[in-house]
């Protein structure tokens, strides 16, 4: 779970720890409120949690996450249909 602010920069961080299975980002405020294109491509998720209030979704949001079986969209935002 993230909680408080993060860039859109963590989000390659994020994406790149092999560990991380279950992403909650429900009560993080995202800078920019944006999610950028392929925040989280490759990853490891199995479960994702969106945060609420955002303005644009990038493409290939969970691009080629094989094991992603749970996405909870908490946004007005439409989820790309390349998401």
């Amino acid at each position: 779970t993230v909680v408080g602010p993060i860039s859109t920069d963590e989000f390659s961080t994020l994406s790149s720890l092999p560990s991380l299975r279950f992403l909650n980002l429900a009560s993080a405020e995202v800078n920019g409120a944006t999610l950028p294109d392929n925040a989280f491509a490759n990853s490891q998720l199995v479960s994702f949690v969106s945060p609420s209030g955002l303005a644009s979704v990038g493409s290939g949001l969970f691009s080629n996450c094989q094991n992603l079986a749970a996405v909870c969209w908490n946004s007005s935002t439409a989820l790309p249909a390349d998401a």
